[in-house]
């Protein structure tokens, strides 16, 4: 294996070992190479196990029959309980995997006069009573052979019970799981994020798998509560519960990772820095599905030139300015296409009202959208979005280069959701 600098301890010329970024045993397929051997190690036994062992996640890995190293599926509903009456049950799973209740051996239970021994079992424990009757001797100081017992036997079918359990539910300490994703998908698709102050911190309590001090990270809102957060909707498919989705994108002047496991199992929103990384209204996408086994990612670009399928644009004028565009069009003086003036990459340019070039048409709507300036309607698989023009910029009509006053440019995109 390959030796080189680990993101985790932060020491040259160590020996580096597969990493997965998102625990294989929820289905990750997003590797990388910049974890040493010891690092890896204590990761999943001290980091990501508090996040595996979460109620929530045993539950997702039993619905999408997610078995991981052990090849075993686990099920949040194998453990103890008990029925109504008060009969302790413990519930397992059966060859098909099916949840079957079996009932606990209870202790026996000696008569007044020590001459009757009752003890309840489960059909498929009868061959416990032998050892169970010897216990009894021996609690009861009495020498075996000594004395002899009527037995009888007495079977009960119970259809349909009632258990009651109680679980227990991580509230905090799964979040350094979080964490663990976050970071090294930060580190890995941003470099220079490593040497930023907040990735120095978030590197050490996951060295130091210092769960109490959780405080210390940024989280956003609550992962469990705010399950149901999207980012990215009009690009992506929700409704896909067979896959994790990790996004790192700049938001108010900030770095952030949303991590969301499964559907709507886990949400969480960290802080990654108190700066940019990147364009401002950039973003790099992860998507996990592990029905697929595989990881794809995507940038703001990327993701666009995917989804979208077809484009449209218009720029709508007052009725008065359309009425003198039509006239020169219409007009038998100029032989010449009518048009508005555009650079050599045919982008249509906008001028102030002096005529002196002020941006292109392209730049203007990255300039409204960073504003909030637009107006977006999703209708099915169509996003139409409206940018008002602000005063005093126009269009150059050639080629009797008059200047003409937009209203507003309408962009509509059809798309299809990754």
């Amino acid at each position: 294996m390959e030796k080189g600098h680990c993101i985790i301890c932060h020491r040259d010329g160590v020996e580096l070992s597969d990493e997965h970024v998102i625990p294989d045993a929820i289905g990750g397929y997003y590797h990388i190479y910049s974890v040493c051997k010891e690092c890896n190690s204590k990761l999943g036994n001290q980091v990501d196990s508090y996040l595996l062992k979460h109620w929530f996640i045993v539950g997702a890995r039993h619905n999408n029959r997610l078995a991981g190293k052990t090849k075993k599926i686990p099920n949040p509903l194998i453990g103890d309980g008990e029925m109504e009456d008060g009969t302790k049950v413990r519930l397992e799973e059966d060859k098909s995997g099916k949840l079957v209740t079996h009932i606990l051996p209870t202790a026996p239970k000696i008569s007044s006069d020590g001459k009757n021994v009752t003890i309840t079992l489960d059909e498929k424990d009868e061959k416990l009573a032998d050892n169970i009757k010897k216990k009894a001797f021996k609690k009861m100081k009495l020498t075996s052979g000594a004395y002899r017992f009527d037995t009888s036997k007495t079977v009960h079918q119970i259809m349909n019970p009632w258990v009651r359990m109680q679980v227990e539910i991580d509230l905090k300490n799964y979040k350094i799981g979080i964490l663990k994703i976050a970071y090294e998908f930060a580190v890995d698709k941003i470099p220079i994020y490593y040497m930023d102050p907040m990735a120095r911190l978030y590197s050490e309590i996951l060295h130091d798998a210092a769960i109490d001090r959780l405080d210390e990270v940024n989280f956003e809102g609550d992962g469990l509560v705010h399950a149901d957060k999207m980012l990215l909707e009009d690009f992506i498919d929700y409704s896909n519960v067979n896959r994790h989705i990790l996004v790192l994108t700049n938001i108010n002047g900030k770095l952030y990772c949303m991590v969301k496991l499964f559907q709507n199992v886990m949400c969480q929103m960290i802080r990654m820095s108190d700066k940019e990384y990147g364009a401002t209204n950039g973003f790099i996408l992860a998507l996990n599905d592990f029905s697929k086994h595989e990881c794809h990612f995507y940038t703001e670009h990327e993701l666009i030139r995917k989804c979208v399928k077809n484009e449209y644009v218009g720029v709508h004028f007052p009725t008065e300015v359309e009425k003198i565009i039509k006239a020169e069009m219409d007009s038998s003086l100029t032989m010449q296409q009518v048009g508005f003036a555009c650079n050599m990459n045919n982008e249509n340019i906008f001028y102030d009202n002096n005529g002196d070039a002020i941006c292109t048409q392209n730049h203007l709507v990255v300039a409204l959208e960073r504003k909030g300036d637009v107006e977006k309607h999703v209708d099915g698989n169509k996003i139409t979005s409206k940018y008002p023009i602000p005063e005093g910029l126009s269009l150059m009509l050639m080629p009797s280069k008059r200047l003409v006053a937009p209203e507003c440019l309408v962009y509509v995109n059809e798309f299809e959701k990754l």
